[in-house]
């Protein structure tokens, strides 16, 4: 019986000390992630351009739209610029303002920024990987990992990209 409670107290101990180091997620970093993840629900992917450009769309043909001419447009408005009319419209529809101070990266973290989100693909599980950094040269204080989920897209969303490819617009990132 002595035996079990030392183990459980060890066990419970070493528990508070793994979690008093962990470091605490910054707001504006857990807000850039959920901007992400926004951005992959269902009723944003059908209003989206994504499903018009790409029909079979992959987890990588996502992130390298999302860093495009076209599909940058599509991005939620700056915490800097949003008005609070437009917060409160984001409120409403489960958006999120993308935060400042926050860089967002494609594939690995850019060295010469600070914090910042990496966005990258796995496509065999069908996912779209988010990776919060606070410094490039640390790991990832978090990771997580979204299904692409198959939508149609809207008949407007469909307009707006053949109108967009007819200006010039490219739906893949250079």
């Amino acid at each position: 019986m002595f035996y079990r409670r030392s183990i459980l107290l060890l066990l419970i101990l070493a528990a508070g000390f793994f979690f008093s180091c962990a470091k605490p997620i910054p707001p504006e970093l857990n807000q850039a992630s959920r901007v992400i993840s926004g951005m992959l629900r269902p009723s944003y992917l059908s209003d989206s351009m994504f499903y018009a450009a790409y029909p079979e769309g992959k987890p990588s043909d996502f992130v390298s739209y999302i860093f495009s001419e076209i599909g940058s447009a599509e991005w939620p408005p700056s915490d800097k610029w949003a008005d609070e009319l437009a917060r409160q419209q984001m409120r409403a529809s489960g958006q999120t303002v993308v935060p400042s101070g926050v860089y967002f990266s494609p594939h690995e973290p850019d060295v010469n920024q600070g914090m910042q989100v990496v966005i990258r693909a796995d496509d065999v599980k069908n996912l779209v990987l988010i990776d919060g950094y606070v410094s490039p040269q640390e790991p990832p204080l978090f990771s997580r990992r979204i299904p692409l989920v198959k939508v149609e897209p809207s008949p407007l969303a469909v307009l707006s990209y053949q109108s967009n490819i007819e200006l010039g617009a490219s739906p893949s990132s250079p």
